[in-house]
């Protein structure tokens, strides 16, 4: 194929372009918030197992939580759950191929391919947006009962009962590594398309590119690292997982709360909120695990249903609303802080303009600090410039640069350009 970064770049652009929209419809909102809600509930069952640290009776609650893992349990009645290892596999081959094969056709000058271009973005949108950590987990199944004995082994499935968990012995290898290697390329096709993709087009109303890929980019590695840490569980302990977790989920947030990559801010509400109670069930999950080493009890079917341990579960799970709450409160208040630095510059702009022509003031009063009963007297109504009172140490030091550069770092001032822009649409101000 002979592929250079600019084919890679432009045909991604070109993948993503054909369903693009000047305005999002009511569909495509409500498709936008269920990739929300799928994320979170899937999310909330992956973190909470037990080699996290959490009892089977939370996780089992919490498998019910996830509706798209009751469907997949009912499915299982008719389709042997591990024949759906070899469906996602096969779809996730033919997206790869079928994405090969149109950046060779986009190359060579064809551009008559609009199903498959259909067929990527519909592939691409089922796999990755809306069930990436459930298709992820069930392309691995041949090796879960590493970790979990709730469902029937591999072994057993080929060899009957006795046969225990081996899934690197002859048969079972013949279906575990091109599982493995095939878990490898979809994570590293999601990677791909996630950080071209958003990073080509990061200003679009559709989800094909609704995110700059600096902030979704860092949680798909998140989402990757929980589904497959409970196999690393017995080398490194849970608590050194869950300190991963809690790390890389703070640094999302971070990222999130610095950039508020959406372009609707009722998606960044969303996200923000999603993305604390993540954070809240990582730090309650590295509290059991500490808990754990306290007691010298690593297996948490030892505790029993009624004690204060599972007790603090509850708790735990129950603040989920809570923690969603905050994360939402964290997201406004953000935004909110980035208008208020944009009436503030605009005011000083608009002070610096209006000394020059107020009166006939010389240039030389460009200078003179005015007070704040003279600044509202000069700014035509409705906009008004409050003046924040600053202290004598912080009028000398100028300790946060205020009157040097009015933007911390180039990545802030690139958020506030983006904020300005999505501030002309009424409906991201209510």
């Amino acid at each position: 194929f002979g592929f250079r970064l600019k084919d890679l770049f432009a045909v991604t652009y070109a993948l993503g372009s054909g369903i693009e929209k000047d305005s999002a419809g009511k569909w495509e909102i409500l498709r936008t918030l269920a990739i929300q809600l799928l994320d979170f509930v899937q999310l909330i069952r992956c973190l909470t197992i037990p080699p996290y640290g959490w009892t089977p009776w939370t996780s089992r609650i919490t498998q019910l939580v996830d509706f798209i893992n009751v469907m997949v349990g009912v499915c299982e009645i008719v389709v042997p759950r591990y024949t759906w290892t070899g469906i996602l596999v096969v779809m996730c081959c033919a997206g790869i191929i079928n994405f090969l094969n149109l950046m060779h056709k986009f190359r060579k000058g064809h551009f008559d391919s609009g199903w498959r271009v259909s067929l990527h973005n519909y592939l691409y949108t089922f796999l990755v947006p809306f069930l990436f950590p459930t298709v992820l987990g069930l392309i691995i199944t041949p090796v879960e009962c590493l970790w979990s004995d709730v469902k029937q082994s591999l072994s057993v499935s080929l060899r009957g009962d006795g046969a225990g968990c081996t899934p690197f012995a002859y048969p079972e290898v013949m279906v575990t590594v091109p599982a493995m290697v095939s878990a490898i390329i979809f994570v590293m096709w999601a990677i791909t398309l996630t950080l071209l993709a958003f990073t080509l087009n990061p200003l679009s109303v559709k989800m094909g590119a609704f995110v700059s890929s600096r902030v979704e980019l860092k949680f798909l590695y998140f989402k990757t690292l929980v589904v497959a840490l409970p196999y690393a569980s017995p080398f490194i302990t849970p608590i050194a997982c869950n300190v991963l977790l809690f790390l890389s989920m703070f640094y999302v947030v971070y990222n999130h709360l610095s950039i508020l990559p959406f372009h609707r801010h009722i998606i960044n509400l969303l996200r923000g909120g999603t993305y604390f109670s993540m954070l809240w069930l990582s730090f309650g999950a590295l509290i059991f695990s500490s808990l754990q080493l306290i007691q010298g009890q690593w297996d948490p079917r030892t505790f029993p249903p009624d004690g204060l341990y599972q007790s603090l579960q509850w708790a735990v799970l129950g603040c989920v609303p809570l923690a969603f709450a905050t994360g939402m409160w964290n997201v406004n208040s953000a935004r909110n802080g980035l208008y208020a630095l944009l009436d503030r510059l605009y005011g000083e702009c608009e002070v610096q303009k209006l000394m020059v022509e107020h009166k006939g003031q010389p240039q030389a009063l460009m200078t003179k600090r005015l007070k704040e009963s003279e600044v509202e007297s000069i700014l035509p109504a409705p906009q008004k410039l409050n003046i924040s009172k600053r202290s004598p140490y912080e009028k000398f030091y100028d300790v946060r640069w205020e009157g040097k550069r009015a933007f911390a770092s180039s990545m802030h001032a690139s958020t506030c350009a983006r904020v300005l822009l999505y501030r002309r649409d009424e409906a991201n101000n209510k």
